[in-house]
């Protein structure tokens, strides 16, 4: 048995939530990070 990794999981999150971002300035619509915290 391999072991699994989550990149995958990780990225649909991720795009969820840069998708939500999307038209932000800046950093906000590229940044995992920052445009979490602007989606909230």
């Amino acid at each position: 048995m391999s072991r699994i990794k989550r990149g995958v999981t990780t990225r649909a999150k991720h795009k969820r939530i840069l998708e939500q971002a999307k038209g932000y300035r800046g950093r906000r619509k590229n940044t995992i990070r920052v445009a979490r915290q602007a989606v909230e």
